[in-house]
Formats: C-alpha cells, sequence, structure tokens
C-alpha cells in the first residue's frame, strides 16, 4: 500500500515536473529518473492491480462468511465501525 503510491510518484516526476495536487498545490519533483521510468510504471501498475485483486478477494471472503457459512463475522465487523 505504500509501494503504489511512491512509484506512482517516481513516475510522474520522471521528467522533473512537479505534481499537482487539485490544483491546490504542486509537490515537487526530488529526484530525476531518466532510464528507470519504464520499469517503476510496470512496477506501480502491477502492484496497483495486485492490490485490486486482494481488496476484492478480501470483499468477496467477507461476503462468502455472511451469506454462506451464515456466521457473524460481518456483523461484528459493522457493528464496530458504529462505537457500539
Amino acid at each position: 500500500m505504500l509501494v503504489v503510491p511512491i512509484a506512482g510518484y517516481i513516475v510522474a516526476t520522471s521528467e522533473g515536473k512537479g505534481v499537482e495536487v487539485f490544483h491546490w498545490f504542486t509537490v515537487p519533483a526530488i529526484l530525476k529518473v531518466d532510464n528507470s521510468s519504464d520499469w517503476v510504471s510496470n512496477l506501480h501498475a502491477g502492484l496497483a492491480w495486485t492490490l485490486i485483486i486482494l481488496v476484492l478477494l478480501h470483499s468477496a471472503a467477507a461476503l462468502k462468511h455472511h451469506f454462506i457459512d451464515k456466521d457473524k463475522t460481518l456483523l461484528k465487523m459493522l457493528k464496530s465501525l458504529k462505537g457500539d
């Protein structure tokens, strides 16, 4: 979860230009990476897709516990969000 935004930052600033955040401010380019932009871009994309797949699997497991196993795992998690 930490490497994905770091790799994205490196790709976005590989030409030495800063990253503009919602037109509020610009995060300056700290490093200028010339030749490694391609592999960092591939790393960023691969890790992002891995994270998406893990989130989907985790969600599917929570729904399986609730609807197939009929246990109270999901209800306990939702109840703890309320602060009860």
